[in-house]
């Protein structure tokens, strides 16, 4: 079995861990998803701060960044997939007190739709 080289990706320049300490992935999962996807949702950190606010106000689940990206991706692409179901898989809890201070610190995440 020949060893998984990393290719490289472009998910770097956020505060998320996650998304931060990925930056690599391997030839095979690459190959896959770029077979696979017909898109990817490009998300600012802004988006991901709301995501977490949103996953709070309408789920009351806590989620960090990645965790809560599906459904920021998902408010971005509303108009896209207005009218259709939809899933969204939310993961990761794990948070810490000033990422999550940071992100209910926002005026618009005072505001009740």
């Amino acid at each position: 079995m020949r060893p998984r080289q990393p290719s490289f990706n472009y998910l770097v320049g956020t505060r998320d861990d996650r998304f931060r300490d990925s930056r690599v992935t391997f030839d095979l999962t690459f190959a896959i998803l770029k077979e696979m996807l017909d898109d990817i949702v490009v998300l600012d950190e802004a988006e991901l701060e709301e995501g977490v606010r949103a996953a709070l106000r309408y789920t009351h689940n806590l989620a960090e960044g990645s965790g809560a990206a599906p459904l920021a991706a998902a408010k971005k692409y509303e108009g896209k997939l207005a009218g259709k179901k939809i899933g969204c898989v939310m993961s990761g809890g794990n948070i810490d007190m000033r990422t999550l201070a940071r992100c209910m610190d926002i005026q618009s995440a005072h505001a009740e739709p």
